[in-house]
């Protein structure tokens, strides 16, 4: 049997779907030093209700990132931009470092980050120190606004606004980039062990489970309107860890990490009008047991991927036939029975062994894939059609 393998839309070879808040924080984490720790963090007068990672790059201005090291308490606050940077979004991120360099925090660096596809020019300071006070007396707004602490901080000492406001300006710098994808590649081409693998594919999926990693760790704190932070030592830690999951072996990111990146929208047509949702319904199943076969397919879809990439069809082909017998046999052994329904099938498919799968997530995934549209003779139904 031969596998026609679907072209690559998944960026094995890119970073792309992954938030590009996401994709600078893990940058500078590449940067830290020992004794230093990053840090992800909303600002104090937001709060969120649980986040889509397919939408955090939508609520930008809202996250702040630092920098530190641990020995002198020095930190570096960047502020990622990906769209068009207003005179609005500079002023209230500059009103926001202004409460953070009147702090006890010292602050040796500010950073606004931004891509250069969206031609941003650097807004920073186009207000004067004098028209940013005179706006921070005139505000309306409550206290619980950015620009109210500025008010209520400062009140009418403009003097020490104006060394605020020139000290950030000094400490200020605006980096843009053509191609974040392509300077992480480059920072973690020693971390990651590019040269250590046998195909660079292995690199990449270091670099996207490192991605998704933190990306489910920064989610989970944002959730529960926490700070998140990673030190030097805990980045190693988990590098190794990764180096050691993922090989050439062993190419995949492990199943939980796959899952916790992934949003299923069964509202969205995209999602409901699959094949393999419409026979997952016939077995008259659960929303969340619907969800989480559909994940198991997805999963598997990677899998497949991956190896196709690799060129290591025959494993996937093995897999693939191994899960159709398994079906032809459960269906001939339900009729016999004369219990043959939809549920029945599922559940004894999945059930039945498959040597070649790397665990039961792939041999459950590969199940449900195979109920697809455009499988040909090898298409799996739970209700015949």
């Amino acid at each position: 049997m031969s596998i026609e393998f679907e072209f690559d839309k998944s960026g094995i070879n890119s970073l792309g779907g992954f938030s590009y808040q996401i994709k600078v924080f893990v940058y500078y984490l590449g940067l830290l030093q020992k004794g230093m720790q990053l840090e992800f963090e909303s600002y104090d007068d937001v709060s969120f209700a649980k986040v889509d990672p397919k939408k955090l790059d939508d609520k930008s201005e809202y996250f702040k990132s630092t920098m530190g090291a641990v020995e002198n308490d020095s930190v570096t606050s960047i502020q990622v931009k990906r769209t068009d940077i207003t005179n609005e979004t500079a002023r209230q991120t500059l009103l926001n470092w202004f409460l953070l360099e009147g702090s006890d925090i010292q602050v040796s660096s500010y950073i606004l980050f931004t891509d250069a596809k969206y031609n941003n020019e650097d807004k920073m300071f186009d207000i004067s120190c004098e028209d940013l006070f005179d706006l921070v007396k005139k505000t309306n707004k409550s206290e619980k606004a950015t620009i109210g602490k500025v008010k209520m901080h400062f009140k009418d000492d403009y003097e020490s606004f104006k060394a605020i406001y020139t000290s950030i300006k000094s400490k200020y710098s605006f980096k843009v980039t053509s191609d974040l994808d392509e300077e992480i590649i480059e920072t973690y081409s020693e971390l990651l062990r590019e040269d250590g693998v046998d195909n660079k594919i292995v690199f990449f999926q270091r670099i996207k489970a490192l991605l998704q990693k933190i990306t489910s760790n920064i989610l989970d704190k944002i959730n529960t309107q926490e700070s998140y932070s990673i030190s030097h030592s805990e980045r190693m830690k988990l590098i190794e860890h990764i180096c050691k999951e993922i090989s050439d072996e062993n190419p995949i990111v492990d199943y939980m990490s796959f899952k916790k990146n992934l949003v299923i929208d069964i509202e969205d047509e995209a999602i409901s009008n699959l094949r393999e949702f419409k026979q997952l319904q016939s077995c008259e199943l659960p929303i969340f047991m619907i969800e989480t076969n559909l994940i198991y397919s997805f999963y598997y879809a990677h899998y497949r991927l991956t190896h196709s990439e690799l060129n290591k069809t025959t494993r996937v082909e093995n897999v693939e036939v191994t899960a159709f017998d398994n079906y032809n046999s459960e269906k001939y052994l339900l009729k016999n029975n004369k219990n043959d329904t939809p549920y029945n099938r599922l559940e004894g498919t999945k059930n039945r062994g498959n040597s070649y799968a790397d665990n039961d997530q792939i041999k459950y995934g590969v199940v449900i894939y195979l109920t697809k549209d455009n499988m040909g003779a090898n298409q799996i139904s739970w209700e015949d059609e």
